[in-house]
């Protein structure tokens, strides 16, 4: 209902977190999950998040400013459709690819 209709939503939500970092990808906890190869082992009950400034762009692909964080796994089951990293709380693994 807020935009009434699942692209005008996308607009909403695309507005309002331009400037925050926003999941691209993600891998769950255990041996070998991690997104980059360099990392290692995702901790029991965390996932590792590849998150890019404002998402990916109009045209599908990735940002420009993109890092990598761990985010406790619940927390980020309980998210609606994309989730956003709060900068100040999830811990960051790596900025850049």
């Amino acid at each position: 209902m807020p935009g009434e209709s699942y692209a005008r939503d996308e607009v909403i939500f695309r507005e309002q977190n331009k400037t925050r970092m926003v999941t691209l990808a993600v891998a769950g906890s255990g041996p070998g999950r991690s997104l980059r190869r360099s990392r290692g082992d995702v901790p029991d009950g965390f996932v590792e998040v590849f998150a890019g400034r404002g998402g990916r762009t109009a045209s599908g692909q990735f940002p420009a400013d993109v890092a990598y964080y761990l985010v406790p796994e619940a927390e980020y089951q309980e998210r609606n459709n994309s989730f956003v990293i709060d900068e100040a709380r999830h811990q960051l693994l790596q900025q850049g690819e």
